[in-house]
């Protein structure tokens, strides 16, 4: 019995790690219309080099990769997961502004280059590549050096 009942788990957990990555180029239309919206105006001019569509058991991710070398990821109904612009600077209209606020004045010769959600943190990467850590309210929790 005990036997059965350990292959019927190993089978299970087998087929779910088979099933679990089905990742795909798709078009930018297939995208969440929310996705959309942010890449048609915060990256307005940047040239698309393409998207992906990346669905697990439980999510679907997005990630739209530009010529320039940008990433920007979404969650399933086309809420901002992370954006890396690489040594370019992050279009201010996806930092919240209380990030931004204090990024400018406690940072007044850096920006951020990067800018995404870590667990119920977010974090955001500075061109001086200090990375500040702000809670879920955008309130400043620390520095991961």
């Amino acid at each position: 019995m005990k036997k059965i009942i350990f292959n019927s788990i190993f089978a299970l957990l087998f087929c779910m790690n088979a099933c679990a990555d089905n990742e795909k180029i798709i078009a930018f239309e297939q995208l969440p219309q929310n996705a959309q919206a942010v890449v048609t105006t915060a990256f307005k001019g940047e040239q698309i080099s393409y998207v992906t569509e990346d669905k697990d058991l439980l999510n679907t991710d997005y990630e739209v990769r530009f010529q320039s070398g940008a990433k920007v990821e979404f969650d399933q109904n086309g809420n901002l997961k992370k954006v890396d612009c690489n040594l370019n600077q992050v279009p201010d209209q996806l930092i919240p502004q209380q990030v931004l606020e204090y990024v400018k004045a406690k940072f007044p010769n850096a920006f951020i280059t990067e800018y995404g959600k870590d667990d119920r943190r977010w974090k955001a990467e500075l061109s001086n590549k200090l990375e500040l850590i702000f809670d879920k309210n955008y309130n400043f929790v620390g520095i991961d050096d």
